[in-house]
């Protein structure tokens, strides 16, 4: 016959053991959601593109772009409210930005079209509410037609220091998981260059455009 200590060592033993069967059938998920794709992309609004500057379409027969107008970007990234920073560099394959920056023509048809590409980049699951460009326009404005090439110089306003940092903040964009999340950063050429006698007085005007997600 059992005795009571050997009874209460047995209970114990069973129980212990339902309990370690009970945990060895919970399976724990430590699986993290997948990252979805965040892609910024270079619009232009141009309402002079049928006079003083005409977008380009190719290369003259003299070798000069037909008009130009360069943007410089040297860095870029987004962020959530956590203060959280992501950059976002030219292609999810890339690990740094040019560090002499990469060049884009503002005149360009592609420029026209959203088509420019900033930068692509591989972001966690989240909403973001800054974006922040290092870009500067260099130079001047270069207008050509079929027989003349005509140079205006870009100027800061008297006064202003010249900066390259360009914040948009106030944003809602949202990446999903294993999908595309497309943002449009439009520069708008008709508040940007005020037009002088021989140059352009240079205000920066950038704002998003369009989130598309797909």
């Amino acid at each position: 016959m059992m005795s009571a200590a050997l009874r209460r060592r047995t209970g114990a033993l069973l129980i212990l053991a339902a309990a370690l069967a009970s945990f060895s059938c919970e399976t724990t998920d430590y699986t993290s959601p997948l990252p979805g794709t965040l892609e910024i992309h270079l619009a232009v609004k141009n309402s002079r593109s049928g006079g003083t500057l005409p977008w380009s379409g190719g290369e003259t027969g003299f070798g000069y772009p037909q008009s130009s107008l360069v943007l410089k970007l040297s860095a870029l990234e987004t962020r959530q409210e956590s203060a959280y920073r992501l950059p976002v560099y030219a292609d999810v394959a890339a690990i740094k930005r040019n560090p002499q920056g990469d060049f884009f023509n503002l005149l360009s048809t592609q420029a026209r079209d959203s088509a420019l590409v900033l930068g692509r980049v591989y972001a966690p699951p989240a909403t973001y509410n800054e974006i922040e460009l290092r870009a500067l326009v260099q130079g001047g404005v270069a207008v050509v037609d079929t027989s003349t090439f005509t140079f205006f110089e870009v100027r800061t306003p008297p006064g202003e220091l010249v900066t390259d940092l360009v914040l948009l903040s106030g944003l809602s964009v949202q990446v999903q998981e294993a999908r595309n999340t497309r943002v449009t950063i439009t520069m708008d050429l008709d508040s940007s260059l005020v037009r002088r006698t021989e140059w352009f007085e240079l205000h920066p005007t950038f704002y998003v455009s369009s989130v598309v997600i797909y």
